[in-house]
């Protein structure tokens, strides 16, 4: 072996190796990620919004705190939206080098480099981690959690399990996974299996005790009893799955697929910790009770595919072993195609009028309010038929408590019209400064009324007629407008 090739060998050039490939796969991901923040500055989502809404608060509802806790944090350093989503763009970059450290105990470095590629240019990844969502703070948890239990490194893999499970429970699901892998490594003696259990129990046991149940009363995660149409749960979210990851990717996955089972994955351990962990999440789904519009027994929400789209990923990584020039231009075509596909995802988000109108009007408030005005204002209430369906669901599951408490929840979160929310969350100004109908501010200097708002009383009406009568600025997008009404220079 020549001078040249001992050197190439040496630890520190191996290190230095996979430090590069770090490097460029969280540059890669964050720089997609900032120029998505900054080209599109607007929230979208609903409980994005209802996160920064809550900011002040780290409990809510049924929602495991972890990230809740972050963004009340980072409110107490710094106001605004975008260090939450900067934050959001760093954890995006930890998930993908977590994928790429995983795919390292199945595949070589480059294959593995190549696969993290794809997963830090997903389309529906990208778009949705733009926001505070919680799902890629989870999908981090868990990669982390995999890689150092087939490390063997086991306090490290409970500690990434457990911030993963605070954050969604679908992570609950690789506790029993992960625990089974540590009892069959100490040879499934009974201390091992108690050892297994607070290793990698720690989290959900806790929050359990915490609050004698899944969820605090009042509030619900899953449903007892399932009907057959649950199934099509699971089909909802194989087409999201498809749909959301980029054609080349796919060809990549069938690939990468026959090339796994060409190995007997039946017979490789992590492969088996890998499949258990998806049939566990997969029944999790069937028996979520947050089911989702306009069907809640058929649908649930789409963010449920990032584990499905993460083991696509994963599979197209495989294929990529073999790296002929059809091979890495597949994977080239997927990254540019990943982050032309984010792009157009928020920017379709965003241009909804429902979306974009609480920003502009943000935007109007931020240049002509003075720091001692207030404004009232006046948007539709979140939809009856939302409460009602959740209220319907805390009786079904827990009685005439479940239902008092879940109305004690209701009062203890923010409740004000999302279009109003959406103003609030873009708004420099103190957010004393804006109130929502029916609550008013301590002086009346602007109202501003949404077109679609119904009176509910005569003050009510009164202030639509004078703002649409008289207004000072008429704020529209799409069809729909906020007339302001400025009380100080009528």
């Amino acid at each position: 072996m020549n001078s040249e090739q001992q050197r190439s060998t040496r630890p520190d050039a191996v290190l230095s190796g996979i430090h590069g490939r770090i490097a460029v796969i969280a540059g890669i991901s964050v720089a997609v990620h900032l120029w998505l923040i900054f080209t599109f500055p607007i929230v979208f989502g609903g409980d994005s919004m209802a996160r920064l809404v809550n900011r002040r608060q780290i409990l809510l509802s049924h929602q495991l705190p972890l990230l809740q806790l972050c963004i009340y944090l980072l409110g107490r350093a710094s106001a605004g939206v975008t260090p939450v989503r900067l934050f959001m763009s760093v954890i995006a970059a930890l998930a993908a080098v977590g994928f790429y450290l995983l795919a390292t105990k199945f595949l070589d470095s480059t294959a593995a480099f190549w696969g993290a590629l794809l997963f830090a240019t997903n389309p529906f990844l990208v778009a949705v981690s733009t926001v505070p969502y919680q799902e890629i703070l989870m999908l981090a948890g868990l990669l982390f959690a995999f890689r150092f239990v087939w490390e063997q490194r086991w306090i490290p893999a409970s500690l990434c399990l457990g911030l993963a499970c605070l954050t969604r429970y679908e992570a609950w699901a690789a506790a029993p996974v992960l625990a089974f892998a540590y009892a069959q490594e100490q040879g499934f003696r009974p201390a091992a299996w108690t050892k297994s259990v607070l290793l990698f129990g720690w989290v959900p046991l806790s929050w359990i005790v915490f609050h004698h149940g899944l969820a605090s009363s009042g509030s619900f995660v899953l449903d007892h009893s399932i009907t057959f149409w649950r199934l099509q749960r699971l089909l909802y979210i194989s087409w999201i799955t498809a749909k959301e990851t980029t054609i080349p990717t796919l060809v990549l996955a069938l690939w990468g697929m026959a090339l796994v089972i060409r190995f007997r994955p039946w017979c490789n351990r992590r492969f088996l910790l890998g499949g258990a962990f998806l049939l566990l999440f997969s029944i999790a789904l069937l028996f979520s009770a947050h089911g989702d519009t306009p069907d809640p027994e058929r649908y649930i929400s789409s963010r449920e595919a990032h584990i499905p789209i993460t083991t696509v990923t994963l599979l197209a990584a495989f294929a990529l072993r073999r790296r002929t020039r059809l091979h890495v231009g597949l994977a080239l075509l997927s990254v540019a195609l990943g982050s032309y596909g984010a792009f157009r995802f928020v920017q379709h988000e965003t241009a909804r009028p429902e979306i974009r109108l609480g920003y502009e009007l943000a935007q109007y408030l931020d240049h002509n309010m003075g720091s001692r005005e207030y404004v009232l204002v006046l948007a539709r209430p979140i939809a009856p038929p939302s409460v009602k369906m959740y209220l319907a669901k805390a009786y079904e599951l827990g009685g005439r408590a479940g239902l008092r408490e879940a109305r004690r929840e209701l009062e203890r979160v923010d409740t004000s019209p999302l279009d109003y929310q959406r103003t609030l969350i873009h708004t420099h100004l103190r957010w004393e400064q804006l109130a929502a109908f029916p609550k008013m501010p301590p002086k009346l200097d602007w109202i501003a009324v949404w077109s679609d708002f119904a009176p509910i009383d005569r003050h009510s009406a009164e202030w639509k007629r004078l703002a649409f009568a008289n207004p000072a600025a008429m704020v529209q997008y799409g069809g729909r407008s906020v007339a302001l009404y400025h009380a100080q220079r009528r």
